[in-house]
């Protein structure tokens, strides 16, 4: 053990002497009980009895039922999460070091109290109901872009909290910087109808972070984990580093289709690859879907007109057809080479 003093406190002139140690944070002596040390030290006074200096050895003993925990709970990490998946973050499991308790006295009307994040994050209003134990999921408020690589700090105040262990120590005022647990997530997706023949052939990709593509097969086949209902992923490599976004080259259907949003859809394989992973080594959310938006415009697949001589005064109409409908602003002009 570490050896401190308890200074007396009261009881001169009497045959009882109280000496009185408070404990301070780090002390501990959870088990074993607080043992008593021979003799008292006078540290510049006096213990008398009129004219005779009273004896100050005594015989030590320890007190098996006086028990010391002065250590307060620390954070002793914090993760990131995209619950919903939907690349913005709204959780972080904060874990302690000890087993902490509180009671959510005031429900959903406001957020944990004590709790602040950095970053210009804010905890969202929540019932945290009875906690007891190791971790606590802090609710976030979106931050309404995609951030699944940000870490705000977790800060925790002793004046505004009551987070306290199970013999009663209140978690320590200190900030716990978060690690990234949040994995990249599509966020958009867009068609395209890159060669204009009116087939789509490319599906470009948006992530809510950067990510190393890791394409294991190079050009022999798709890229793995990818599929495209309907479609067929065209054989490329798609290696990339330090990406946001990424182009994946579709097999023509052989008809028109640029109205076409195919779901674009990410399944782990169970394996150790990782092909989508952003820089700390999160891989693409399992199952994560994303609906492209239609990018590629429709295009001609004939003109007609009736055979005929025209004479002055006549008009002559041509039938542009596309294979979707389209809307019409202006005056466009057909031009004719007569």
């Amino acid at each position: 053990g570490v050896t401190k003093n308890a200074t007396y406190t009261s009881g001169s002139g009497s045959t009882q002497l109280v000496f009185r140690y408070q404990i301070q944070e780090g002390d501990s002596d959870p088990t074993d009980g607080v043992t008593t040390i021979t003799p008292i030290l006078l540290s510049g006074g006096s213990i008398n009895q009129g004219s005779n200096a009273a004896l100050l050895t005594f015989t030590a003993a320890t007190f098996a039922g006086v028990l010391v925990d002065g250590v307060s709970p620390t954070m002793t990490s914090a993760v990131t999460e995209d619950n919903d998946g939907n690349g913005q973050i709204d959780r972080i499991t904060v874990t302690f070091d000890q087993a902490v308790n509180f009671t959510d006295a005031t429900g959903a009307g406001d957020a944990l109290p004590g709790f602040t994040l950095g970053g210009g994050y804010t905890l969202a209003n929540f019932d945290y109901g009875t906690i007891a134990g190791t971790t606590i999921i802090l609710r976030v408020t979106e931050s309404g872009s995609p951030d699944t690589e940000v870490t705000p700090d977790v800060v925790y105040s002793r004046a505004a909290g009551a987070l306290l262990d199970d013999n009663g120590n209140e978690a320590q005022d200190e900030t716990q910087t978060s690690t990234d647990g949040a994995s990249p997530v599509m966020v958009s997706a867009v068609t395209a109808d890159n060669d204009a023949d009116g087939q789509i052939d490319r599906i470009t990709l948006t992530f809510s972070e950067e990510v190393d593509i890791t394409d294991p097969n190079g050009a022999g086949d798709g890229l793995p984990d990818f599929t495209v209902a309907g479609y067929t992923i065209a054989s490329v490599d798609y290696t990339l580093l330090n990406t946001t976004t990424l182009t994946l080259q579709l097999t023509e259907s052989g008809t028109p289709d640029t109205e076409v949003t195919p779901l674009v859809t990410y399944d782990r394989e169970g394996d150790a690859a990782e092909n989508v992973a952003d820089n700390v080594g999160n891989e693409q959310r399992d199952n994560d879907t994303e609906t492209p938006a239609d990018g590629a415009g429709p295009a001609i697949t004939h003109v007609t007109a009736n055979n005929d001589t025209y004479i002055v005064g006549e008009n002559l109409d041509f039938t542009v057809t596309w294979h979707e409908a389209v809307t019409v602003s202006g005056n466009p002009v057909l031009r004719l080479d007569i």
